[in-house]
């Protein structure tokens, strides 16, 4: 009786690989440069960020109003107050209405463009403070509009950053009439007041610049990190699935293992228990089992018998008795 070992095969699970990830800029701000699930997400931020600007428009237009008053003409004044809380009112309502609506990525655009003409109408009516509300004979009324245009320029920085046309549709309507009115005034102290708004514009534009590429660089980590985990849950997903086929494999096989030695230790005890004498030879012709019932008729135990030839053949002859 020859014997057979069983070989057993271990599967390894293959993890498969994403393709390759679409390209994404981060310094871009606009659609075409960047995904439009990146251009969606800085459209989110531009109007989270834009949240406090609306009560610090009312309130600055408020201040510029109560200090201005009697300063330049009363109902010039009181109108430009009353269009910027209109625009300001107006730019909330779009506000509430983006974040009611579904966020879409295709709809960004469509959003954006709405910001931008909120955004280009308020920096049109600071711009209208710089030239037409101007106080060209008090100084500190002056310093006054500088520095509440500068601020609302400065907030929008920040606020604005996300989107770079935005940002520049509300900046330089602002600041650009401003600086002209500062070079045509006769005195070199607003003239040198001009040359500082045109550093400050510059100034701040870098800076701008840099806030949109680090919030552009935080989205874009922010999505490949979520890419990295989906594909780390899809592949221990799939290493889960393996792991259960394997212990299934298994099972089965320590199943047939355990029938396989319970039908060994049987055909052993049928061999014991056999009245007839019963030799099990290897291939070698060598004795591997020795029943009691060949101890009885040979006359040699199963210790003598056991790794042997045949002892009733002379040597050279064993093939005979096959």
């Amino acid at each position: 009786m020859q014997k057979t070992a069983a070989a057993q095969e271990v599967v390894t699970p293959a993890v498969e690989s994403s393709g390759p990830e679409a390209a994404i800029d981060p310094l871009a701000g606009a659609p075409g440069a960047a995904t439009p699930q990146i251009f969606a997400e800085q459209v989110r931020h531009l109007y989270h960020l834009s949240r406090a600007g609306y009560f610090g428009t009312a309130i600055n237009g408020a201040i510029v109003t109560f200090t201005l008053w009697d300063v330049v003409a009363n109902a010039l004044l009181a109108g430009w107050f009353a269009v910027v809380l209109a625009v300001t009112l107006t730019r909330y309502l779009l506000y509430r209405a983006y974040m009611a609506a579904p966020r879409a990525d295709a709809a960004a655009e469509s959003w954006a463009n709405r910001f931008l003409i909120g955004a280009a109408a308020m920096g049109c009516m600071w711009g209208i403070l710089g030239t037409a509300l101007f106080p060209p004979a008090s100084v500190p009324h002056q310093f006054l509009v500088i520095f509440i245009i500068g601020g609302m320029c400065m907030s929008a920085a920040v606020a604005l950053a996300p989107v770079k046309r935005i940002f520049y549709g509300f900046t330089l309507p602002a600041l650009v009439p401003l600086i002209v009115t500062l070079f045509l005034q006769p005195n070199t102290l607003q003239i040198v007041m001009g040359v500082l708004a045109v550093i400050f514009t510059i100034v701040i534009t870098a800076f701008a610049v840099e806030i949109r590429n680090s919030v552009a660089a935080a989205i874009n980590i922010r999505f490949e990190n979520a890419g990295l985990i989906s594909r780390l849950s899809s592949a221990h997903r799939q290493v889960q699935e393996s792991n259960r086929l394997l212990a299934s494999k298994i099972e089965s096989q320590e199943r047939v293992q355990e029938a396989l030695r319970q039908a060994s230790q049987k055909f052993q005890a049928l061999i014991s228990a056999s009245p007839l004498p019963i030799v099990v030879r290897d291939a070698s012709g060598l004795i591997e089992r020795w029943n009691p019932a060949a101890e009885r008729m040979f006359g040699w135990s199963e210790a003598e018998a056991l790794g042997r030839m045949v002892p009733w053949y002379p040597p050279g002859q064993e093939q005979e008795g096959d």
